[in-house]
């Protein structure tokens, strides 16, 4: 096998297993900012607490993965930014923030990896 074969193959199974890793690496912090979110979530009768959760999209072997993290009550969002007669109680955007710096590094560190 020449040079640029094994650079070539070498190149696709590191896809694969930075592909795996980034993907393990968003379902954990997609987990953890349900986690915080549910932690921080004002409750009155704890259904809207009890509505927040994660929808992934891919899995790590697409080029494309997603997690969205939040509520599913329709008045989550006048909780979270507040209306003109009730001040805002920001629950997700603080469990967003807390977990923003672990997630970045451990997307560092899986970049560092392959480099």
């Amino acid at each position: 096998m020449d040079d640029f074969t094994e650079l070539s193959v070498d190149l696709g199974e590191a896809a694969v297993r930075v592909g795996a890793q980034a993907a393990a690496v968003l379902r954990k912090s997609a987990r953890d900012v349900e986690a915080h979110g549910k932690r921080r979530a004002p409750v009155d009768t704890g259904t809207m607490r009890a509505s927040i959760g994660v929808d992934y999209e891919g899995d790590g072997r697409s080029a494309r993965m997603s997690a969205e993290v939040g509520p599913t009550v329709h008045y989550a969002p006048h909780v979270e930014y507040g209306t003109a007669r009730q001040a805002p109680q920001p629950f997700m955007r603080p469990a967003a923030d807390a977990v923003e710096p672990a997630f970045v590094e451990a997307m560092a560190d899986i970049a560092g990896d392959i480099l």
